[in-house]
């Protein structure tokens, strides 16, 4: 729940394995209105049989260990998970690890191939992140006031949207320079 709306996330699982970015989420305005659905589950027919699994849970930690930059031993965070991750045009059975380091500071997302033990994906995120600020919406003030029409003065003068639909956030991963 969040200023002015309800929002309901539906995450996709398949014979019991969680599907990476799987999910349907549908926002509602207090009045009950749908003003936003998105769908990010895969398609029934392309889900795949089984989760085929050749690559052991302790193969795959050495194998995201080794895609790591050189540094520091990374430590494990929180449970190794069995996960469907989509790549190009399929479902790939994978494992998904957190890998830690202190020195400097590293949190690791590593996603490895439980089929083939081919690295599948990789990102720090803690890289590039900085202490930046923003003011968003949270909803839209179209949802906040329940229509448009609270933000016309007239016909063409648009009024300010009321501080109340504004929330500040932390933007990461934002690089060095002037622009987004």
């Amino acid at each position: 729940e969040s200023l002015g709306a309800n929002h309901v996330i539906l995450g996709q699982w398949h014979r019991n394995v969680r599907v990476h970015r799987g999910y349907v989420t549908v926002h509602v305005d207090k009045s009950g209105r749908v003003f936003l659905a998105k769908n990010r589950s895969i398609p029934a027919r392309l889900l795949p049989e089984s989760f085929e699994c050749r690559v052991t849970k302790e193969a795959a930690l050495k194998r995201a260990r080794r895609a790591l930059p050189k540094g520091q031993h990374a430590v494990v965070h929180g449970k190794p998970e069995r996960i469907w991750f989509p790549f190009r045009h399929s479902l790939l059975p994978a494992w998904k690890f957190r890998l830690i380091r202190k020195k400097p500071r590293q949190d690791w997302i590593v996603y490895i191939n439980a089929k083939t033990g081919h690295l599948l994906s990789r990102y720090d995120n803690l890289s590039a992140s900085r202490p930046a600020r923003a003011l968003i919406f949270d909803p839209s003030p179209t949802t906040k006031l329940g229509g448009h029409e609270g933000l016309l003065k007239t016909k063409k003068n648009v009024r300010r949207p009321p501080e109340e639909a504004y929330r500040e956030v932390f933007l990461i991963g934002l690089h060095d320079g002037p622009y987004l």
